[in-house]
Parts: C-alpha cells; structure tokens; sequence
C-alpha cells in the first residue's frame, strides 16, 4: 500500500517596503557610467562603445538566464546561496553568502563616494570665479 504525500506549501511575508526597495535597487545598480571616462580617454570611443555593447551580452544575458533557469527550477528564498549549497554543500553554500553579503557592503560604499567626487567637480566648474570665496575655496 503507497502513502500519499502532499508537497508542502509554504506562504512568504514580504516585509520589504517599496521606498527600501527603491534605494535598495538603486545602490546596487546604479553604477553605470561612472568611471567611463578613463576608458574612453584611453582606449578611444569605438572601443569604449564596443565594451559597452559587448558586456551585457556576454555577462548579464548569460547571468539573467542562469538565474531565471535556476529560480524557477527551485523557487525558494535564498538565490545563489540556497543554489550553491544544493549543489556543492554547506561549506561552498556559506562561501557564497558570506562573499556575496561582503561584495554588497564594498560596492554599495562606492556610489555615494563617487557620487560625491562627481558632484564636487562639478559644482567646482560651475562656480563663478567673482563669487564670495571664490573658486580657490572650494575644496
């Protein structure tokens, strides 16, 4: 005689709230062109522009894909950390985490610190020379 068993279904509370959401999604993406300059400076425009043609379609198609593939193949909270751990065990599963969690707090650290640089230079060129304090006392 064969037992029935039913899958178990579990229901997931979304606590994140949409403004977290936002500044979330922001600090991780919003890198963009930052820093492009130098590479158009030193490599030229067709090249620069060839980079940025070529980068989403051999890096973030392949990466969108994998991730799709393996989200609907084992729909569960966790992502790459649930998924490494599936395939490799605890110890290679916890190596992801842990340098994932690492590599968020090193990147998000960067876009306010080049928002800043670029925001200074920018106000830098913009003020009149005859202004009080003058352009020499801008930092």
């Amino acid at each position: 005689m064969a037992i029935a068993v039913e899958p178990e279904v579990r229901v997931v509370k979304r606590s994140l709230a949409l403004g977290a959401l936002v500044f979330i999604m922001f600090f991780t993406v919003s890198g963009g062109a930052y820093g492009l300059e130098d590479v158009v400076g030193s490599s030229g425009a067709g090249m620069a522009i060839l980079l940025i043609l070529l980068t989403p379609l051999l890096w973030s198609l392949p990466t969108a894909l994998m991730v799709a593939e393996l989200a609907t193949a084992m729909p569960v909270e966790g992502g790459y950390y649930f998924w490494a751990k599936r395939a490799l065990g605890p110890f290679w599963g916890f190596q992801e985490g842990w340098w994932s969690w690492l590599t968020s707090w090193v990147d998000m650290a960067i876009y306010p610190v080049l928002f800043v640089d670029y925001s200074a230079s920018y106000f830098r060129s913009s003020r009149p020379t005859g202004s009080p304090g003058g352009s020499s006392a801008w930092p």
